[in-house]
């Protein structure tokens, strides 16, 4: 959802992984500095499958709503300029996909359309929407990004392709 605030463009963006407080692309890509600001903590109105998947230990929201669970992030209010940075960062159109879904803010009832990076079809293995439920989660823990997530400037050249082939793969 795009806002125009003080002549600014300003986007709402939910974000459920990395992005969060405390993990480590909140730092880098500066979410929650400058021009940009936390709005709060909000939870997605559909189920959608969060899975944490591959060698580098990612969190996938594949773009299914309906299936899963209800999802827990953060709402940033964001300038062009970040929303540049973190499409370079989902690698959005062409591994996540930004889009609008509708999310609840903590403390309300009243939906709210946001911005979110999810994994598309056919982008997925659609046999992945069969794994047992338990493999679903409800939100990217601080436990999980520490056991394991490897930032994509330390993960070898050409490991967004082999991501997208792995999760295509039977």
């Amino acid at each position: 959802m795009a806002l125009a605030r003080g002549g600014t463009v300003r986007n709402l963006v939910w974000v459920y992984g990395t992005l969060k407080r405390g993990f480590s692309n909140h730092e880098a890509t500066g979410l929650g500095a400058g021009t940009c600001s936390f709005v709060g903590s909000a939870t997605t109105t559909d189920r959608y499958p969060l899975l944490i998947l591959s060698e580098y230990n990612i969190p996938f929201l594949l773009d299914v709503p309906g299936r899963g669970q209800q999802i827990e992030g953060e709402i940033y209010d964001v300038d062009d300029a970040m929303l540049t940075i973190l499409d370079h960062l989902e690698g959005h159109p062409d591994f996540y996909l930004r889009r609008n879904i509708a999310v609840t803010p903590s403390g309300s009832s009243d939906a709210l359309t946001v911005q979110a990076y999810l994994l598309p079809q056919p982008r997925f293995n659609a046999q992945l929407l069969d794994l047992p439920p338990h493999m679903y989660h409800p939100s990217y823990r601080l436990d999980d990004h520490l056991h394991g997530y490897v930032p994509p400037h330390q993960r070898a050249e050409g490991a967004r392709a082999a991501i997208l082939s792995a999760l295509q793969a039977p």
